[in-house]
C-alpha cells in the first residue's frame, strides 16, 4: 500500500507529455537498452554513458521507444548515520592486560568502538567480545591494534561489523608494553546496510620517482567514473604515508593540478597475528579524466613497491516511469545543453525504493543525426611567423615519434629564460609551434658538492660553498643531510654579489631553523628559499655557537618541472628558443583544442645536453658586469683630465717674468 501511494504521484508526473520535439542534433553519442515491461523502475547508467556525459550529468536525456523524451531523477544516495554513546569505563587490570567491561542501553547493532586515552606514543593488540541477547559472549575483534604515535598518527577505532549485542568486554594486551588509561568508549551502532561497490583493476601506465614523492600514473580506462576509494597494495608489511589523488585541468594556457582527495595509507603487522591495514583512500567525487595521479609522500624512506590498485566504483542510477516495453536510449555528449527541470526530481529520494532494471545496455555509439554548431577544431601545429634573430639561445629538440608531445624543461632553459617563461618559442622553420605551458607541483633534484669554505673572522660558524649546474639556476629550496644526533641550528643560504664598484656583498636567499631531538627523528632538512640566485655559486652557514660543531653529509637543490605540450608531425626541425628580455608571453589558439591534445598519447621530446646553438650577437658587456664597470671608470678618468686640461686652459697665465 505504501508503494502504491508512492507511485501515484511519481506516475502522474513522469506523464507529462515531452515529445515536443527533441532534437538530438546537438547530442554526440546514443547508448539503447531494451526493457521488457513497462512501469517505474531505477536504471544504473553505463560506464560508457557516464565518460560521454558531462561530469554533472546536465546533458544526459532519455528517449522511449515512440522518440519521446521521459523525464527521469537523479537517485541520490542516502546515508544513514550511526547513533553514538559514550560510555565512561573503569578499566581492570587482569594477566598483563588491560580489561574495560561495559553494558549498552540497549541491544544495539554495533558498528565500531572510538577509544578516548590522554595517553601517547604506544601500540597495543586489541581483542573486543560482544554479549548477545541469551547473555553468550562471541568475539567481534580479535587481532586488531590501537595504537597512537609522538608524531600524532593515531589508530583507535575497533569495526565489529554491525554485530547485535547489549555488552562490550575491551582487552588490551600489556605484555610488551605499560598499560594506558582509558577514559571513555564511544560506541557507534544502527548504520545501515554498507554501500555496495564493484571493483576496477586500475592499470599503473608510469611510475616516477621525484625528490620525495613517487607519482603513479592511473588509467581508469573512461572519464566522469563516480570512483568512491582507490585500493592499494603494495609489497611492504610495514608502511605509513601520505597519498594525495590529483588530476590534471586546463586553466587559459596552462596545465595545472586539481586535488581530488587525500588521506594516508598504513600497514602494521607484529608477531601474534596482530596487525592493522588502511591501504584504501575513499573519494567523493566523479574523476574528470580518465588518467589520474597518485602521488606517494616517502618522507625519508624507499618508495613503496606498489603491485596493484584497484579502484571500487559506486552505482549512479537513475529512476523514470517506463510508459511501455521496447528500446528507450540516452543520449550524452552536448557540453552545451541546459541541464534539464523535470518534476519528477522532486521525488528523486522516493526513487530509489523502486525495483532496478538488470537491462543491459548496448554499445554506445556515434549519434548519426549529431550536427555541432562548428566543426572541432583539430589541434594545430603551426602559429604565426617568427624572427629567431630576437633570441638568443637555440636548441634542437629531439623526438621519437610523431604525436603528442611533452617536452621538460632542463635547467639551463630555465636559468637563461626569463622568470615566467614569457620568452620560450617552439619555431619550425621561421613558424612557431603552438604549446601549451605546464606548470605542476612536481620538483627535480640535483646533488650540489659541499666545499668546506671556512671565515677565519667566525670561527664558530661553519661554511661551505655549493656550485649550481648553471647560474641563475631557479632553485625553490635547498635540502641537507644532518646526521648529528641532536642539535638546534639556524641555516643561512645566500651568494656572493659585487655592488657598482666591484665590492662584494652577501645577498642572503633564505633561512631556516633546524633541529633533532634524538637520533630516530628525520635527518634530511629542507631551507626554502624566498629570491631567485643570480649567480652560480651559493654559500650555507650554520653558527653553532658555543656547540661542537658538525658537517653537512649531503646537498642537494629543488627546482620545479616546467613541461611544454604541444603537436608534431615530424620528428625532425623542431627547436626551442629562450633568452629575449623583450619578449611578451605567446598567447596561442591551442588552448581550444586543448582536451584531445592532452587525451592523446603522449611521446616524450628531450632536450639534448650540451651548449646552445648560436643564437641572436650577444652584447660586447654586460651592464651589470665588470666590463661595465672598467668601461665607466675608464670613461670617468678621461673625463677628469679633460675637465682639469679645460680649466688649466682658461685659468690666466702668469705675467711674464
Amino acid at each position: 500500500m505504501n508503494l502504491l501511494r508512492l507511485l501515484v504521484p511519481l506516475a502522474a508526473l513522469a506523464a507529462v507529455n515531452l515529445a515536443a520535439g527533441f532534437d538530438s542534433a546537438a547530442w554526440e553519442f546514443r547508448q539503447s537498452f531494451t526493457l521488457d515491461q513497462a512501469g517505474p523502475l531505477r536504471l544504473t547508467l553505463p560506464a560508457e554513458t557516464l565518460d560521454a556525459a558531462r561530469t554533472d550529468l546536465a546533458d544526459l536525456r532519455l528517449l522511449g521507444p515512440d522518440g519521446a523524451e521521459i523525464p527521469f531523477a537523479l537517485v541520490r544516495r542516502t546515508t544513514v548515520r550511526p547513533t553514538t554513546e559514550r560510555v565512561t569505563v573503569q578499566a581492570r587490570l587482569i594477566d598483563r592486560a588491560t580489561v574495560a567491561e561495559f553494558a549498552l542501553s540497549e541491544v544495539k547493532s554495533l558498528q565500531r568502538l572510538r577509544l578516548e586515552t590522554p595517553a601517547t606514543d604506544f601500540i597495543k593488540g586489541a581483542t573486543v567480545e560482544v554479549q548477545d541477547e541469551s547473555g553468550r559472549w562471541q568475539p567481534a575483534a580479535d587481532s586488531a591494534l590501537v595504537f597512537r604515535t609522538r608524531h600524532g598518527v593515531e589508530q583507535l577505532t575497533l569495526e565489529l561489523a554491525g554485530l547485535r549485542g547489549r555488552a562490550v568486554r575491551l582487552t588490551l594486551e600489556d605484555e610488551r608494553t605499560a598499560p594506558i588509561p582509558l577514559t571513555a568508549v564511544v560506541v557507534e551502532s544502527g548504520a545501515g546496510e554498507p554501500e555496495v561497490f564493484t571493483d576496477l583493476p586500475v592499470p599503473i601506465i608510469s611510475t616516477e620517482q621525484e625528490a620525495t614523492a613517487t607519482r603513479l600514473t592511473l588509467d581508469l580506462g573512461l572519464q566522469h567514473r563516480p570512483l568512491a576509494e582507490l585500493v592499494l597494495d603494495p609489497r611492504e608489511r610495514v608502511f605509513q604515508r601520505s597519498v594525495r589523488l590529483v588530476a590534471q585541468r586546463l586553466e587559459d594556457d596552462m596545465v595545472i593540478e586539481d586535488t581530488l582527495a587525500t588521506g594516508t595509507l598504513a600497514r602494521l603487522e607484529l608477531p601474534g597475528g596482530r596487525r592493522f591495514a588502511q591501504p584504501t583512500l575513499r573519494i567523493e567525487t566523479a574523476t574528470p579524466a580518465a588518467r589520474l595521479e597518485l602521488l606517494i609522500d616517502n618522507g625519508d624512506s624507499p618508495p613503496l613497491a606498489v603491485v596493484r590498485v584497484v579502484a571500487r566504483l559506486r552505482a549512479v542510477t537513475i529512476g523514470f516511469d517506463a510508459p511501455a516495453a521496447g528500446t528507450y536510449t540516452l543520449f550524452a555528449g552536448a557540453p552545451r545543453a541546459a541541464a534539464p527541470r523535470y518534476d519528477v526530481a522532486a521525488f528523486a529520494a522516493d526513487w530509489g525504493r523502486l525495483k532496478s532494471t538488470t537491462a543491459t545496455a548496448a554499445e554506445r555509439t556515434a549519434n548519426p543525426a549529431y550536427r555541432p554548431a562548428q566543426l572541432p577544431a583539430d589541434v594545430p601545429e603551426f602559429g604565426g611567423p617568427i624572427d629567431a634573430t630576437k633570441w638568443q639561445h637555440r636548441r634542437t629538440l629531439k623526438l621519437t615519434a610523431p604525436g603528442a608531445q611533452i617536452l621538460e624543461l632542463d635547467a639551463e632553459a630555465l636559468a637563461l629564460s626569463q622568470p615566467d617563461l614569457a620568452d620560450l618559442r617552439l619555431v619550425r622553420g621561421d613558424r612557431q609551434v603552438p604549446y601549451l605551458l605546464e606548470r605542476t607541483t612536481r620538483m627535480r633534484t640535483t646533488p650540489l658538492a659541499l666545499v668546506a669554505a671556512p671565515d677565519a673572522k667566525r670561527p664558530t660558524v661553519g661554511r661551505w660553498e655549493l656550485a649550481l649546474p648553471i647560474a641563475g639556476m631557479p632553485v625553490d629550496s635547498l635540502r641537507l643531510v644532518i646526521a648529528e644526533p641532536v642539535f638546534a641550528r639556524t641555516v643561512v643560504v645566500g651568494e656572493m654579489q659585487q655592488d657598482s664598484r666591484g665590492q662584494p656583498w652577501p645577498r642572503i636567499l633564505g633561512t631556516a631553523s633546524i633541529r633533532r631531538d634524538n637520533a630516530e627523528d628525520r635527518t634530511l632538512f629542507t631551507i626554502e628559499l624566498q629570491s631567485r640566485p643570480q649567480s652560480g655559486k651559493l654559500f650555507i652557514e650554520i653558527d653553532h655557537g658555543d656547540n661542537a660543531a658538525f658537517a653537512p653529509t649531503r646537498a642537494e637543490a629543488l627546482y620545479p618541472v616546467r613541461r611544454l605540450r604541444f603537436r608534431a608531425t615530424d620528428t625532425a626541425g623542431c627547436a626551442l628558443l629562450y633568452g629575449n628580455p623583450s619578449a611578451t608571453a605567446p598567447r596561442y589558439d591551442l588552448q581550444l583544442a586543448a582536451p584531445r591534445l592532452l587525451a592523446a598519447p603522449q611521446h616524450s621530446a628531450t632536450l639534448p645536453a650540451g651548449a646552445a646553438e648560436a643564437g641572436a650577437p650577444q652584447s660586447a658587456f654586460n651592464l651589470g658586469g665588470p666590463a661595465a664597470r672598467y668601461l665607466f671608470w675608464a670613461a670617468l678618468a678621461v673625463v677628469v683630465v679633460v675637465l682639469v686640461w679645460l680649466v688649466a686652459r682658461l685659468l690666466p697665465k702668469p705675467p711674464a717674468g
